[in-house]
């Protein structure tokens, strides 16, 4: 018979007096403990280690392991609070920024120095590409061994550029240390032409297409809209929008789909995010034309301009970003025959005297900066000094083609060196793919003597 002083136990605050209760011979919570501790503490050990190593060898300048970075990174943002310019919360928000800036960089570093990640990641990218057709955050594998990169395939299937869902998503998606990005491009041209209309200089804009635009169907699941071209929804729109405002547009994407069309040839790298040198050159032939004709720059002269013949191989930069192992034999190197431009004094050089400014991006820069490794002496630039029988002066950035082109332009002008003296046409080249992604802030010219900048170097001890 059951005591009456016993309470009645459900079957459900057993289970929950059990789960709180756990019991365990003697000596296993103490080796759990020392596995997990092991677990954890290895790899900080062994990326300590190596880094020390590399250090000893000579690879890498500092012997202080990576980790420790942060602390510097810290100390510079405590001291912008301390001495920094403005109010006290403007120097509190500033040093935030710098703050969330450097953890974010701190831990970018750390992953892509990390031994684990070098060890682990390129067999797993390999198994992800060989047999899944999976690529990574930027690239995206498509058909027969053609990689694209993943805003240019945004770009090509997301929402117009110019619709205000757009906008308010990528003001919404921006970076906390960063200020919201201007998305509309067509202010920052127009504003740009204007700036440059009161020189009396002449602007042709130069969008050029991702290669998605002009290789759908290697992308597409089925390859049945080989003959359809596919834009992104707002181009129309926007290139209305300039020709209407008096901005002069070059469209490269006719010239290299009627080009593809007539050659049946690709006119893209296949593991790579830009054009092949004979599609450049096309580019650079009918933008010529156009130079000649509409903007009727002064009579050519100051040299005349031939081409060689070089083979390069490479391995494109969209391989690259897979991080496969450097034995992977997925993406083979491709060759690629390039027209390298020189002039009677020897290699083509920019001339700051001349009458055309080349503002270009990695588009100009890939067959003519020569750590990208396709070459030198045979970019867009080149291309077109020869095709124009004319020197050329040029600014080229390779990444952030909607701002960093126009902000070193700024500069130059600021430092008191007139960069568009003389100029009577800017050419202004840009990835299609900024129309999107960019930031089209509008950035001021403003020219200052060069007597003035040294003065006001004097006072402020710069």
């Amino acid at each position: 018979m059951r005591n009456s002083d016993e309470k009645d136990i459900s079957r459900e605050d057993q289970a929950n007096i059990e789960i709180g209760h756990t019991e365990f011979r003697r000596g296993v919570p103490g080796f759990l403990v020392a596995v997990f501790l092991v677990t954890i503490s290895t790899v900080p050990a062994v990326q300590h280690f190596e880094e020390v190593r590399q250090h000893l060898a000579g690879a890498r300048a500092s012997g202080i392991p990576q980790c420790y970075d942060i602390l510097s990174r810290c100390g510079e943002a405590v001291r912008h609070v301390i001495d920094g310019d403005g109010g006290a919360f403007h120097r509190i928000v500033a040093a935030d920024r710098m703050l969330l800036k450097a953890m974010n960089s701190y831990e970018s570093d750390l992953e892509d120095s990390s031994w684990l990640t070098k060890l682990c990641l390129p067999v797993c990218q390999q198994v992800l590409v060989e047999r899944l057709g999976v690529g990574n955050e930027k690239t995206y594998p498509g058909r027969d061994g053609w990689l694209f990169y993943r805003q240019d395939v945004e770009y090509l299937t997301g929402p117009g550029f110019l619709e205000w869902k757009w906008r308010a998503r990528r003001n919404a998606a921006h970076k906390e240390w960063e200020l919201p990005p201007a998305p509309d491009a067509v202010v920052a041209i127009m504003d740009f032409k204007r700036q440059l209309e009161k020189r009396g200089i002449v602007l042709v804009v130069a969008p050029i297409p991702p290669k998605t635009v002009i290789h759908s169907e290697l992308f597409a699941s089925r390859g049945g809209v080989a003959e359809a071209t596919v834009q992104n929804a707002s181009l129309k729109e926007f290139v209305a929008q300039l020709r209407a405002g008096g901005v002069e547009v070059f469209d490269a994407s006719d010239v290299l789909l009627r080009r593809k069309a007539a050659t049946g040839q690709p006119q893209y790298l296949a593991t790579d995010t830009h054009w092949l040198p004979d599609a450049m050159d096309a580019v650079a032939g009918e933008l010529a034309e156009l130079v000649s004709k509409s903007c009727q720059p002064a009579p050519g002269g100051g040299g005349e301009f031939n081409r060689r013949s070089r083979i390069v191989e490479n391995l494109g930069d969209l391989a690259v970003m897979l991080r496969l192992s450097d034995r992977q034999t997925v993406f083979p190197t491709e060759r690629v025959e390039l027209q390298q431009v020189v002039g009677t004094g020897g290699r083509w050089l920019a001339d700051q005297s001349a009458d055309i400014l080349l503002l270009g991006d990695s588009f100009s820069n890939i067959y003519s900066l020569k750590t990208m490794g396709w070459g030198e002496s045979a970019g867009l630039a080149e291309q077109l000094s020869c095709r124009l029988q004319r020197p050329l002066d040029r600014i080229v950035r390779n990444d952030e083609g909607s701002f960093a082109t126009r902000e070193a332009l700024a500069r130059e002008l600021s430092s008191g060196r007139d960069r568009l003296q003389g100029k009577k046409v800017v050419i202004w080249e840009f990835a299609a793919r900024e129309l999107a992604f960019g930031n089209w802030k509008v950035i001021k010219l403003q020219l200052v003597r060069e007597a003035d900048f040294q003065r006001s170097r004097r006072v402020t001890g710069q």
